[in-house]
């Protein structure tokens, strides 16, 4: 796993204080806003994914213990993928959305660039023996469709790879406009706004379609869907907040005894709603380890299910900790049955 970060000086020169001897695996992760290169892992190998360096073919380096092993990169220069992003009606350039390019044939996330006031972005120091494909990823809550390139909406539909094998080249997006639903989600005891909520939009059938997330106001924006009837939950049970339908239905399980028990919310094409908020009471949690007769079960071997005294399953947590323990949420207050099971 990761060990440890260093920084390059003027010089470019880095030092990493290493835990002890042993061999380790060393890779650059430059700012692709400064510098064109392309990134490496040792010894000069254009590694696939730098967090995976093995994969990518890297060798390590051995140090000693009380020396100070030498792991030199020279990095090459690299292609660039720009082009801007705007409003498919009226062609007005659209601020703060986030373009990512995978590469491909492996889908492999590579880099990432926000557009500026012009709708602009550049993704720079790509590898130009590899093809990538371009999409916007993160919309910030504003109300578009996400496509990938050569206007295909995202996400379903792969678009023609971007060869850089030739120069630098533009992919740009035209967006169209979708439905959004926005509010705000506060704790109901003191009417703070709870950070890091999810808000889902969720179908009559109870798929689940599309989110946002709540920012340090509480405020949330789910886009990228088109009209319909809808149900909206909030979720925030790792901060032992009851998961609730829009506008007050409490539940441990959204699904069950059925979605319908909260208010249908039908949304027009291209609609923008707003001020579906929810206030979110605190629950209570249920937390312990999984174990057998040899001991704690090793991180996510094991799991958690809660169910009622029906027999339905509420939820269903995998020991996820390092120590081995589970830690169960937002728990409504009552009675139930736990359940500890292991995998494999």
């Amino acid at each position: 796993g990761h060990i440890d970060t260093a920084e390059t000086n003027l010089s470019g020169q880095y030092q990493f204080d290493l835990p002890g001897a042993g061999d380790y695996y060393v890779a650059t992760n430059r700012d692709h806003r400064d510098f064109d290169l392309i990134d490496e892992c040792w010894n000069d190998v254009k590694c696939l994914d730098i967090w995976d360096p093995i994969s990518g073919g890297a060798s390590a380096i051995t140090v000693a213990q009380d020396t100070t092993a030498v792991a030199d990169f020279v990095l090459d220069s690299g292609s660039m993928i720009s082009g801007t992003v705007t409003e498919q009606d009226g062609g007005a350039p659209i601020q703060n959305v986030k373009v990512c390019v995978a590469r491909q044939p492996a889908n492999v996330e590579v880099d990432c660039a926000t557009t500026d006031a012009l709708g602009h972005y550049e993704i720079r120091g790509l590898n130009p023996r590899d093809d990538y494909e371009v999409y916007t990823w993160d919309l910030n809550g504003k109300p578009f469709f996400r496509e990938v390139h050569q206007d295909i909406e995202c996400c379903s539909i792969p678009g023609d790879p971007v060869d850089t094998t030739v120069s630098d080249q533009v992919s740009d997006f035209a967006l169209e406009a979708s439905a959004s639903l926005s509010g705000k989600v506060v704790d109901s005891s003191n009417g703070n706004p709870v950070q890091g909520s999810r808000v889902w939009l969720i179908s009559p059938q109870c798929e689940f379609l599309a989110y946002g997330d709540t920012d340090s106001r509480g405020e949330y924006t789910i886009s990228g869907f088109r009209e319909g009837t809808f149900y909206i939950a909030a979720f925030a049970e790792y901060q032992d907040y009851i998961s609730t339908i829009y506008p007050n239905e409490q539940r441990m399980n959204v699904c069950h005894p059925d979605i319908k028990d909260g208010q249908a919310i039908v949304v027009g094409d291209t609609e923008q709603l707003i001020n579906f908020d929810f206030a979110l009471d605190p629950g209570g949690s249920i937390n312990g380890f999984v174990s057998n007769s040899s001991g704690v079960l090793p991180h996510g071997t094991g799991a958690a299910r809660l169910y009622d005294f029906d027999g339905n399953t509420l939820v269903v947590f995998r020991n996820w900790q390092d120590d081995g323990s589970y830690r169960i949420g937002g728990v409504i207050p009552g009675t139930y049955q736990v359940v500890l099971t292991s995998y494999g």
